[in-house]
Formats: structure tokens, sequence, C-alpha cells
């Protein structure tokens, strides 16, 4: 067998470590991330410097804050999480994964700062934008339906006629999308939650006994991971909620 010049076996094996270095850090985020430990999933996933990398500093940040943060640490937490995101999107436009989270972050962001500033700053619009350009980058995503119809229950729960006349928000295309994300994802806590959660924005009276199965099916499926144990907490507690 005809050997590699000294050189050339040099880079092979410099490219070869640098590649085994990058999956080990994604794992050891993956694995932070299923412990619980999401800001150090946030940090080694960073630390790769790609646009995966920086999307899941950007879903860890956002989900830390949302079930572990501090009130007060809130603003500066999803900032951060934006700022990963928009370097994800910008590393790699291609990627749903990447403006799914963008939108994320920004969504979580726009929470801390009111329903009037974060219309009046664009927030609605850019979470809106991003949720349906990672429809089209993946139709099949049921995370980007599930966010499309949770921007459209949201809006209109929060602001009504101010959200359908600004921004289009529309209670049958924020069913289409629960619809569209239960059709390619109906096995997982988070979607289910989701989906139902949407429903009871629009109308519990007319919704909430399908938002009602949809949190059964959701409870009984087996945790995977750290966040699955949040929102089966959240599942109990919307399940109170509808049963009082």
């Amino acid at each position: 067998m005809r050997c590699l010049p000294p050189r050339m076996a040099w880079l092979l094996f410099a490219w070869l470590g640098g590649a085994v270095a990058h999956a080990q850090d994604m794992a050891a985020a993956r694995a932070a991330w299923t412990e619980g430990d999401f800001l150090a999933a946030a940090e080694n996933a960073a630390g790769l410097g790609t646009s995966d990398g920086h999307a899941l500093a950007a879903e860890s940040l956002a989900t830390h804050g949302y079930f572990q943060g501090a009130e007060e640490e809130l603003e500066e937490l999803y900032a951060e999480a934006v700022r990963h995101g928009e370097e994800a999107v910008r590393l790699n436009p291609e990627s749903a994964y990447a403006h799914i989270q963008f939108a994320h972050a920004m969504g979580r962001l726009a929470e801390t700062s009111g329903v009037l500033e974060a219309l009046n700053n664009g927030y609605a619009q850019r979470v809106r934008d991003s949720l349906e350009t990672a429809a089209e980058l993946d139709p099949e995503s049921p995370l980007a339906h599930s966010g499309i119809a949770m921007w459209h229950a949201g809006a209109l729960d929060a602001a009504g006629l101010i959200a359908r006349t600004l921004f289009g928000a529309s209670r049958s295309r924020a069913l289409e999308h629960i619809e569209l994300a239960l059709a390619y994802d109906s096995g997982t806590k988070l979607v289910l939650h989701d989906a139902a959660a949407a429903l009871i924005l629009l109308s519990e009276r007319r919704y909430g006994g399908r938002a009602r199965e949809l949190l059964l099916t959701a409870r009984d499926i087996p945790e995977r991971d750290a966040r699955d144990g949040f929102i089966q907490q959240s599942i109990v507690d919307i399940l109170a909620q509808l049963d009082d």
C-alpha cells in the first residue's frame, strides 16, 4: 500500500482530530441537555462555532430561562439566546432548526417586554417570519408548524383585533398548523403540549375537550430528557385547570 507523504498524513490526522473533537463537544452538549444542565449545554454548543451549535445554545438558554431562570435574569438570558439564534441563521440560512430556535428565543424575549413593546419592536413579525421560513425549508417539521400555531393563537389571545389587523393573526391558520404539527408528530410531549396550549388560547370553551385529549396522551408518553420532565409538570398543571 502506498504511504501518504508526511505532510499530507499530518493534515489528514489533524482534520480527523478536529472532527472527533467537534463530535465530542456536541455529544457533551447533548448529554448536558438531556440531564437538564441547559447552561452547560449552551456553553458547549456555542463553543463549536457552527450553525447547529449556536441553534442548540439558543434553545438551551431559552429553555433554561423559561423553566429555571430567575425573573431578574430573563431579559439578559433571552437576549443572549437571540444572539445565538441570529448567528445560527447567519451561518446556515437554509437550516430550519436555526430559524425555529431563533424564533423560540425571540418569542421568549418578547414575553419579557410586554405586548405593546413586542409589537412596536417588531418582535412579533420576526418570530412569525422565522417560523414560516422554517416551514418552507422543512414542510414536515412539526416544531415549525406548532410554532406557527402558537404564534397565531398567542397573538390573538394577547392582542385580538390588533393582531388580526396588523399581522394577519388568524384562528383558521392556527387550527391548520395544529393539524399539520400533529400529522407529522403525535408521539412527543412537546408537540402535543403545544398543540393543546394553542387550542386553549384560541378558545377553551370550544376546544378544551380536544386539548384535554391531547394532554392525556402526552402525559402517558415516557420522558426522554429533562425538558420532558418540565413539560410533564406543565401537562399535569393544565389538566388540573381544565378539570376545575
